[in-house]
């Protein structure tokens, strides 16, 4: 069924109406005549300039701290629900969506909130690590991971702004950086007994 439905819109689907066999020439015009003017993309960044630039290194370092907290969800809240919080596998199992939930309403929200939905995720995860109840401490919890994702799309405006015509490699740094972080969550040998230290880092 996935099959049909994705080869039916890359059947249908066009990058621009001029592409688009069912479309007149009337519409064609019609719909360009209300297109902004597009800007000139500039020129291309080397790699030499990408990695001298402080816009560069200020947003990489800001995915780093994003994509601490993140990966926090990522790799080890089910472990966080069950080893510290006590609740059961199929507990642990209901309550690790929340985050992932919360996720994808706040990317669709995103871009309103900027800089206050790091700020208001940093409010969250400091609370939910200190409330008592697990299962209140799952939907605080799950209020960060969800403020978090309002913010994501900050980062990818501010990339395209900065690379211009190189904002894929502009990108692919930044990336980089969240995905070091990620890679920093897995050093402690015995998460479950660093929990309170992980999340209080995570507010930071």
């Amino acid at each position: 069924m996935l099959g049909l439905v994705v080869g039916g819109w890359y059947i249908v689907a066009r990058e621009t109406p001029a592409r688009y066999p069912w479309i007149s020439a009337s519409e064609t015009e019609f719909i360009q005549a209300g297109l902004p003017q597009e800007k000139s993309p500039g020129a291309t960044l080397s790699w030499g300039a990408i990695r001298r630039s402080r816009d560069v290194l200020a947003v990489t370092l800001s995915y780093f701290t994003y994509g601490y907290a993140a990966y926090i969800f990522f790799s080890w809240f089910f472990i966080y629900l069950n080893a510290v919080r006590g609740l059961n596998l199929k507990q642990s199992s209901y309550y690790t969506m929340m985050p992932f939930l919360a996720m994808a309403i706040g990317s669709l929200d995103g871009g309103w909130f900027g800089a206050a939905a790091m700020l208001l995720a940093a409010v969250f995860i400091a609370m939910g690590s200190q409330v008592a109840s697990p299962q209140l401490a799952s939907f605080v919890l799950a209020g960060g991971a969800g403020a978090l994702y309002l913010s994501q799309s900050s980062f990818w405006s501010v990339t395209a702004d900065i690379g211009k015509r190189s904002a894929v490699s502009v990108s692919g740094i930044m990336i980089m950086g969240g995905q070091l972080s990620g890679a920093i969550l897995w050093l402690p040998v015995r998460p479950e007994a660093h929990w309170t230290r992980l999340l209080r880092i995570a507010t930071w």
